[in-house]
């Protein structure tokens, strides 16, 4: 007994001297070569640019995805030839064999925007009922996403998934599989006539003879990437967020690392951010430039006849916004399509808010009628921001609807002319109020035009 504890003392003095040893090793524990888990699906991100990015926070982006044009050496292109199967397999074994990448993009946000496109897939059945039929796909430029309002803390999520299986076709060797059968007679029920009481038996008999066929013949691969990026890093200029290369198993087997093939290199895209949905002019210029034009707020007199203070010149996304508003009407604004068949002027009179203030509004007194239009100035830029306009486009839907929206001269003049923030900020970026649907136009109430050199940004 005292020479065994002594060997058995000496093997682990032994093993921890090893041990010892081994952690040692490049400054720790000895480790193992990483191992590639994702061998036939390759997602990398795009390093960050040289020269700072303005944030698009606050304007209207979109993503897309784009297939890199490549010229294709000889012999690249699917051999149909080498899939093919002799008629006499065909009629006796079915199979199914199907790969395909698809890419998933999530932007989270109060409203979710999510789309899945695929970029490509083969297919390849072969059996006694159908004989040889190929289906191949391949996605050169899928836009994910419309264009939608970028809010602060958004992140959007890309996942890229790469499936590809083999698999017998139950339908055509179920006669073979005896043994398969046999077990599952033994759950079939006994009854000579089918009842709604058996009839649910003899459906989850057959789901579990097409079931097990699937499993015991079947072979399936799966690989998925996932990548999150903050809304300040999307729009890379002329880099893309992220670049997508795939091989698919083209053998007879989905594991063969030999027979893999690639099938090409896509990338992300995130377009310029844009500050306005009515026009293409972009969030964060470089300023304006020679001989720009943008009408701006000019000094005005008061009701005293004192001259008003000149307001501060238009400059950054502020400019951008007047720039994009030159030309654009109320009917535009209001015809703009938020919903399936619904434009933004009916989602504004159809609101329950909005509607009971305006029938509120004329029971107000003189003294109330000012903060009355105020509400339904903050009502109209509420539904605005909450339907995914932008604070630039929610003032032009309060300039369009006190315009064009079917409501009183006087209720469109107190929103205008009172304190409402949305109200100011139309009249800042040049939106002068027009009545042209107004039974009753009070003179003095409509602003002439404005006009401004324009300003340099700051």
């Amino acid at each position: 007994m005292t020479k065994r504890r002594a060997l058995l003392a000496v093997l682990a003095c032994g093993a921890a001297m090893a041990g010892s040893s081994a952690w040692a090793q490049d400054g720790g524990r000895e480790r193992a070569p990483p191992v590639d888990l994702l061998p036939l699906l390759d997602v990398s991100r795009s390093p960050d640019p040289d020269t700072p990015i303005p944030s698009p926070v606050g304007g209207y982006v979109r993503f897309w995805i784009e297939r890199v044009t490549e010229e294709l050496p000889s012999g690249s292109e699917r051999d149909y030839r080498t899939e093919r199967r002799h008629w006499v397999s065909r009629f006796l074994v079915g199979r199914n064999r199907a790969r395909i990448l698809t890419a998933r993009l999530v932007v989270n946000r109060a409203n979710l925007v999510t789309q899945t496109v695929t970029l490509a897939s083969a297919t390849h059945d072969s059996n006694r009922r159908q004989g040889e039929n190929w289906t191949s796909e391949l996605g050169e430029r899928r836009f994910l996403t419309p264009f939608f309002r970028v809010d602060q803390g958004t992140t959007a999520s890309v996942e890229v998934s790469l499936s590809a299986s083999a698999r017998i076709d139950p339908d055509v060797t179920r006669n073979l599989l005896s043994i398969i059968e046999r077990g599952a007679r033994l759950a079939a029920p006994k009854a000579p006539l089918v009842t709604s009481l058996t009839a649910p038996r003899l459906t989850e008999t057959a789901d579990f003879v097409d079931t097990a066929v699937s499993r015991l013949f079947g072979e399936a691969v799966a690989e998925r990437s996932q990548n999150d990026f903050a809304a300040d890093g999307w729009y890379r200029g002329t880099l893309p967020v992220a670049t997508i290369a795939a091989d698919f198993p083209m053998g007879r087997h989905v594991w063969a690392g030999g027979d893999t093939r690639s099938v090409g290199r896509w990338r992300v895209w995130v377009s310029e951010p844009i500050v306005s949905v009515f026009s293409p002019v972009p969030l964060n210029g470089a300023g304006p430039a020679a001989g720009a034009v943008c009408p701006a707020v000019t000094a005005t007199q008061n009701e005293k006849g004192q001259a008003a203070v000149q307001p501060p010149p238009l400059t950054g996304s502020d400019f951008q916004a007047c720039t994009a508003f030159i030309g654009l009407t109320p009917s535009r604004v209001l015809g703009l399509q938020v919903g399936d068949n619904l434009t933004l002027g009916q989602a504004l009179r159809s609101d329950t808010g909005v509607t009971a203030a305006l029938q509120r509004f004329p029971n107000e007194t003189a003294e109330r009628k000012g903060e009355a239009a105020r509400e339904i100035c903050v009502l109209i830029a509420e539904r605005a921001e909450n339907l995914g306009l932008n604070a630039y486009d929610s003032a032009a839907a309060l300039w369009a609807f006190a315009s064009n929206g079917g409501i009183s001269s006087e209720i469109s003049g107190k929103i205008w002319d009172g304190e409402c923030t949305v109200a100011r900020l139309a009249i800042r970026l040049g939106l002068g109020l027009s009545r042209a649907s107004a039974t009753e136009a009070s003179p003095g109430q409509d602003r002439p035009p404005v006009t401004a050199e324009p300003q340099p940004q700051t």
